[in-house]
């Protein structure tokens, strides 16, 4: 039986993510949207400035929220890091946004405590994600980080 090579991807980086990967990472380059390794980390509760990681696919994407900044990647572009964002939390909502921007380019990331299921991993989150970069929209899951959030 053939498995997908975009599952077996979208099935790695979640296991990465949540930190449940036991077995030393194979050798290979990960995909151009993949989060970047960080030596010693085995998933977002490991990284002390990270609050929250968000992550979807067709394409694959992530943005990782920090205390100062965001960092979007995507399959195939450039990374961007945005600066100082702003942080919004809607009281009793279980809702936050960060926005920010950099030169011409604006990001608004909000995440959302409610159940999400990435559809084609089948793996379920705690939390719901959306992004807008620029003029696109993306919509994914989340995972929090090992740091408090932002007053």
């Amino acid at each position: 039986m053939s498995v997908p090579a975009g599952r077996i991807v979208v099935c790695a980086l979640c296991l990465l993510a949540s930190g449940s990967c036991g077995a030393e990472p194979p050798s290979a380059e990960p995909p151009a949207g993949a989060p970047e390794e960080v030596e010693g980390a085995r998933g977002p509760a490991d990284l002390p400035d990270l609050v929250f990681i968000a992550l979807g696919n067709e394409p694959f994407w992530n943005v990782r929220v920090f205390r100062d900044r965001l960092r979007y990647e995507a399959l195939g572009e450039e990374p961007v890091e945005f600066e100082s964002p702003r942080n919004v939390t809607e009281p009793g909502s279980g809702r936050r946004t960060w926005t920010a921007e950099t030169g011409a380019q604006m990001i608004s990331v909000t995440i959302e405590e409610r159940p999400c299921r990435d559809t084609m991993s089948d793996v379920s989150y705690q939390y719901a994600a959306s992004v807008r970069i620029g003029q696109r929209s993306l919509v994914g899951c989340a995972l929090k980080g090992g740091a408090a959030e932002p007053d």
